[in-house]
């Protein structure tokens, strides 16, 4: 039982003794967080001694092992005793160096701190000053700011004063420029001058002299205008009024002057006298057997001298005295009152095919009425119908009968218009209707000059012009034709 207290007074002791340690560490330090870390470091310490005093088995069963073997093994006890505290004194001196390491550490951190401190006390300083001088500043900005802003005004005042002004100048020089401009489209010309001449003065600009100008020439424009419309030179008259028209399109004097002048020098001449000549193609319309086979047109001339009378701008009378060819080609199966001579015989022949061709020349009077359409300046379309008298001059017949049956010598020409042809009689005298169209150009826009023309008409006759033979079938002729011509100036 001593033995047991022994141990348990050395347990005690050796906790003692470390306790002690650790609070004589503890008050040397001098903050809390010096004194939290010892607290850490006892509590490591005790961990140490605990695991010594299991490792050296200083417990309990040692002691009553040592006991029971009565202090055999007191002297290694003590032994481990005092390694242990050995050891303990060693760790307290490795603490001790800690913690003047941690101190030194401290130290240089605080040193480095106070330093840092220093600099932001400096430089907080210098911002203040800045701040300072940027207040400064901005109280200088705003008291100019405030000065500008016056001045502004003031400006201002006086801006609205001169608009007034200048309201009250440009409308009085406006005035001037608008009875100008009244003026000059009225054709006044000369007060158009004056008043331009006042506002250019008044103004002090240069710009204007092109108005004053502008109305110069126009002004001498009209005085030669007038005065070729005063001696009734409507052509020169007109000429002068286009020109100024050209300038000053609103000149009501200049548009009046020069339609009436127009109207005068484009009304056309009353006669005009022109040459045509062009293509006819013409047949027979009759039932004669000399056209029971066939029937080919006959292609000829037409030509003459035309005359015109203009009875005003859209209508004129048209005479015209011509040469035209007429005729006819065919062929036809005969009756029995067709007979040939043959050496001081007749040999009456029946359905037999005979060729025949018919040339009739005559004079003819052809009298339109003409409406001519304008369809630009210098072109016309126009339409015309009349009636016409035609006196044939000549006219012959030649007849060819079928070789295949007869061989004799083809029949000669004969006149049908004196009787020398027995088989057809025709009357010299021959009369019907006609219609053109065409287009006519001229050679001047004022349409007074000569002309160039292209027509195409048609005629037909309104009797019969069989008046005797052994053929009493019905002739008529048909005719179309196609001619050009120029009127003369």
């Amino acid at each position: 039982m001593g033995m047991y207290k022994m141990g348990k007074l050395i347990r005690s002791s050796i906790s003692v003794f470390i306790l002690l340690i650790c609070i004589g560490n503890a008050k040397a330090q001098d903050n809390k967080a010096k004194v939290d870390s010892s607290k850490e470091t006892i509590s490591r310490l005790i961990e140490q001694c605990s695991s010594i005093i299991k490792k050296f088995k200083i417990d309990e069963k040692f002691i009553d092992w040592g006991v029971s073997q009565e202090g055999r093994q007191q002297k290694s006890c003590w032994d481990k005793i005092y390694e242990y505290m050995d050891y303990l004194r060693a760790d307290n001196q490795r603490l001790q160096t800690e913690k003047q390491r941690l101190e030194t550490e401290l130290s240089a951190i605080n040193k480095k701190l106070k330093t840092k401190e220093k600099e932001l006390q400096k430089a907080n300083k210098e911002l203040q000053k800045e701040i300072e001088e940027l207040q400064g500043k901005s109280k200088k900005l705003n008291a100019e700011i405030a000065q500008k802003s016056e001045a502004i005004e003031e400006l201002r005042r006086e801006e609205k004063s001169l608009q007034k002004e200048i309201a009250v100048w440009q409308e009085h020089n406006e005035g001037i420029l608008t009875r100008a401009d009244s003026c000059f489209k009225a054709g006044n010309y000369s007060a158009a001058i004056l008043h331009y001449i006042d506002y250019r003065d008044e103004k002090g600009t240069q710009n204007i002299d092109a108005l004053i100008d502008w109305a110069k020439e126009c002004q001498q424009i009209l005085i030669d205008a007038d005065d070729w419309f005063a001696k009734k030179n409507y052509k020169n008259a007109a000429a002068k009024y286009q020109e100024l028209l050209k300038l000053n399109p609103a000149d009501r004097h200049a548009k009046e002057r020069y339609d009436f002048c127009i109207s005068k020098n484009t009304e056309p001449k009353e006669f005009h006298f022109g040459i045509v000549g062009g293509l006819s193609i013409t047949n027979q319309l009759s039932d004669s057997w000399m056209y029971k086979g066939a029937q080919n047109p006959q292609f000829g001339f037409v030509g003459g001298l035309l005359f015109e009378h203009k009875l005003n701008r859209y209508l004129s009378f048209q005479p015209e005295l011509r040469f035209i060819m007429k005729g006819s080609h065919g062929k036809g199966y005969t009756s029995d009152i067709y007979y040939i001579e043959i050496n001081g015989h007749r040999d009456y022949l029946s359905n037999v095919l005979v060729e025949n061709t018919l040339n009739l020349n005559y004079l003819e009077l052809p009298l339109n009425l003409v409406l001519n359409i304008p369809v630009s300046k210098t072109t016309d379309l126009f339409i015309g119908a009349g009636y016409y008298l035609a006196y044939g001059v000549s006219g012959k017949l030649k007849l060819l009968p079928s070789k295949e049956r007869y061989s004799f010598e083809e029949e000669k020409w004969k006149d049908v218009f004196s009787g020398e042809s027995e088989i057809l009689k025709l009357n010299s005298l021959d009369r019907g209707i006609n219609c053109m169209l065409g287009f006519r150009s001229y050679f001047d826009k004022e349409k007074d000059g000569g002309s160039f023309f292209i027509r195409a008409g048609y005629e037909r006759s309104l009797d019969n012009i069989s008046i005797r033979g052994r053929n009493t079938a019905t002739f008529k002729n048909n005719c179309f034709y196609i001619s050009m011509g120029v009127f003369l100036q």
